[in-house]
């Protein structure tokens, strides 16, 4: 870990160094309250702050910058900046545990990640009809937020033709009164 910010009460930031001298953000999501202690969306990790602190709690252990850490999360990004939510975190006591993490990813890279993923015909099917569905549910509520603005838009007409009727009438009888005011007045 490189840096700890706290952006604002929903938000922190973690930005991590993956050895190569590349860095990247991890964005941590926060549960807003008035407590000066905040729990994150992650499990295990807790985020204690207050007036001239703001320390993060992994597994009831303090983590300050500097220390390893194995991460999880979705790539996202902000600004044009990739950055990844944090999804899942864990501290890496010693180098052993660093190793094996290197060897846990590099073997997943070698058996999952290498091979080309293939979708069976039923499977290709499957998620056809579900962007089907999805196009089809979204051109449901693009139609009802439609009929929805004619509506109110045929609301609105209604009410204004509603009050220039009214403007009409009431200007009709200013024009009667000041007529009926001015009979026997000197002009």
């Amino acid at each position: 870990m490189v840096a700890i910010k706290d952006v604002h009460p929903g938000l922190a930031i973690i930005t991590i160094d993956d050895g190569s001298g590349a860095i990247i953000e991890l964005k941590v999501g926060r549960d807003k309250g008035p407590e000066k202690s905040s729990d994150t969306n992650i499990q295990n990790l807790k985020i204690v702050s207050g007036i001239g602190y703001f320390r993060f709690r992994l597994d009831e252990n303090i983590v300050d910058i500097g220390a390893i850490v194995k991460i999880k999360g979705t790539f996202d990004s902000f600004r044009g900046a990739r950055q990844i939510e944090l999804k899942r975190i864990w501290i890496i006591n010693d180098t052993a545990e660093e190793a094996a993490a290197w060897l846990a990813s590099a073997t997943f890279k070698r058996d999952v990640l290498l091979h080309p993923w293939h979708l069976s015909a039923s499977d290709r099917l499957a998620v056809d009809r579900h962007l089907a569905e999805a196009e089809m549910q979204q051109k449901k509520e693009a139609r009802r937020i439609e009929r929805r603005q004619q509506s109110r838009l045929q609301r609105q007409k209604k009410k204004d033709q509603k009050r220039i009727k009214y403007e009409r009438h009431a200007e009709r009888a200013r024009l009667a009164t000041e007529k009926e005011m001015n009979r026997g007045a000197l002009i």
